[in-house]
C-alpha cells in the first residue's frame, strides 16, 4: 500500500485531494501577529486583499517533527510513503521531511520517500496527479519515483509578476529597480530553473504584453505528445487569467485550467500575478 503524502504549496483542489485520499500538510502563515493555518480552506479574495491593504505575511517551513507523526502514523498502519514537496530550493521543508525520514527508518519497515518536485503549486499537482494514476494502475513505489524523476525535469513554470514590492522584499531584486520598473509598467517574467529555484527570465511592458508572452511560451515550449492540463494560475486576477485561458483555448487541444494561487506561494508572488504551468518538450535546463 502506498500513501501520497504533499504539502500545502500543492494547489490541487481539497475534492481532488480528498477523491484520491492524499494527506495534505497544512502550512502556517503570520500576518500581523495573527497566525493562519493554510489546509486549503482559506478565503483567497479576502487574503489578497490583505496584500494589497499593505499587509505582508510571512511564511513557515514545517518543523520535523510534524512530518514525523504525520509519516509514523502510516506507517503504523503498514503503508510505503511518497511526499512529494515544496520545491528545496525555495523552502526548508523539504529538508525537514528527510529528516524526519531518517529518524523513523530503523523503527518501521516501510520505505518512505521524499520527493523534491523541484516545483511548486500545480507543478507538484502535475507529479501527485501522476503517482495518482499509477499508483492506481498498481505500479510499485519505485516505478513511480522513476517515472516522476524524469518528468519534474519538463514541468516548466512561467510566472509574470505585477507587484515588485514582494520581490524586493524576499530579496529577488533590489528597491531601486522595483521603483523604476513599476514606474515604467514592467512586469519581470520568472521561471524556476533545474534546480527548483526562481530566475529572472525576461521583462515586458503591461498586462496585455505579458498575457501575450505566456501565451508564446507555451506554443514555444509545449510539449506537443503530452495530455496533461495546461495550468493558468492567478492570484486574485480572474479577468486576466479567463483571458489568457481563452487564448490558449483556441490554439490548444489540450484542457486548459484556471487555477488561483494560494496562500502560501501568494505570500511571495502578491496580488495580481499571473503563471503558466505544462509539461514542456524539453527539460528546465535547456529553456533559455
Amino acid at each position: 500500500m502506498i500513501k501520497i503524502i504533499t504539502d500545502a504549496t500543492n494547489d490541487l483542489s481539497v475534492e481532488y485531494l480528498q477523491q484520491n485520499s492524499i494527506h495534505l500538510i497544512p502550512m502556517d502563515l503570520n500576518i500581523d501577529g495573527q497566525i493562519l493555518v493554510d489546509d486549503k480552506t482559506l478565503n483567497l479574495h479576502n487574503f489578497y486583499k490583505n496584500l494589497r491593504d499593505g499587509k505582508l505575511p510571512t511564511t513557515s517551513m514545517i518543523n520535523p517533527s510534524v512530518y514525523e507523526e504525520i509519516f509514523e502514523k502510516y506507517l503504523s498502519q503498514g503503508f510505503d510513503i511518497l511526499y512529494i514537496g515544496f520545491s528545496s530550493g525555495l523552502s526548508g521543508s523539504f529538508n525537514a521531511s528527510n529528516m524526519a525520514a531518517k529518524t523513523l527508518k530503523e523503527k518501521y519497515s516501510g520505505k518512505v520517500v521524499c520527493f523534491d518536485s523541484q516545483s511548486a503549486s500545480l507543478g507538484m499537482g502535475i507529479l501527485v496527479k501522476k503517482a495518482v494514476e499509477m499508483k492506481n494502475d498498481g505500479k510499485s513505489l519505485e516505478e513511480i519515483i522513476e517515472v516522476l524523476t524524469n518528468l519534474k525535469d519538463k514541468i516548466t513554470i512561467f510566472l509574470g509578476v505585477d507587484n515588485l514590492f514582494h520581490l524586493q522584499r524576499g530579496g529577488r531584486i533590489s528597491k531601486a529597480a522595483a521603483i523604476v520598473r513599476t514606474a515604467l509598467q514592467l512586469k519581470p517574467i520568472i521561471k524556476v530553473d533545474e534546480n527548483g529555484k526562481l530566475v529572472s527570465f525576461k521583462k515586458v511592458m503591461g498586462r496585455k504584453k505579458l498575457i501575450q508572452t505566456l501565451v508564446d511560451y507555451v506554443l514555444k515550449y509545449l510539449d506537443d505528445n503530452e495530455t496533461s492540463n495546461v495550468y493558468v494560475l492567478h492570484s486574485d486576477a480572474e479577468k486576466d487569467a479567463l483571458e489568457l485561458k481563452t487564448k490558449l483555448d483556441s490554439l490548444l487541444n489540450l484542457n486548459v485550467e484556471v487555477v488561483e494561487i494560494g496562500t502560501i506561494i501568494g505570500s511571495h508572488t502578491g496580488a495580481e500575478s499571473l503563471a503558466v504551468i505544462f509539461v514542456s518538450k524539453e527539460d528546465k535546463n535547456q529553456i533559455k
